[in-house]
């Protein structure tokens, strides 16, 4: 599947005036394995793969989470890497890694990540 991202213009608002960034989604057993992103002229500048566990993603069609693709995958993500072709990302971890602990219900209630972030969940 694919998303193009376009530039509005706020002083003609609605009136589209150009793409800037186009994604790329690969799917394998209802998880996003791996995102390329380009430019608007379709040249690669990223590529982002995952790696999931077999748990139901929490954040799946959860509405405050729409606009990130990963969470329209089944499960949840456990590894991300990445290929940079223009040398501007700066992320803390390579890979990113998650580790989850699950309640009874199989709902995650901590998230903790190898660059030192760790959530803790509840649900009412």
């Amino acid at each position: 599947s694919k998303k193009k991202t376009y530039k509005i213009d706020i002083e003609k608002y609605g009136t589209i005036e150009q793409c800037f960034r186009i994604e790329k989604y690969y799917w394998d057993n209802n998880n996003i394995v791996k995102v390329e992103e380009c430019d608007a002229n379709e040249i690669l500048r990223y590529e982002f793969f995952y790696t999931f566990d077999t748990m139901r993603n929490y954040k799946k069609n959860n509405p405050i989470y729409i606009e990130d693709p990963i969470n329209w995958s089944e499960n949840n993500v456990i590894e991300m890497n990445w290929n940079d072709y223009v040398g501007i990302l700066e992320l803390e971890c390579r890979p990113c890694e998650s580790t989850y602990t699950y309640n009874l219900d199989s709902y995650p209630v901590i998230i903790e990540t190898n660059s030192g972030r760790k959530m803790v969940l509840t649900y009412e």
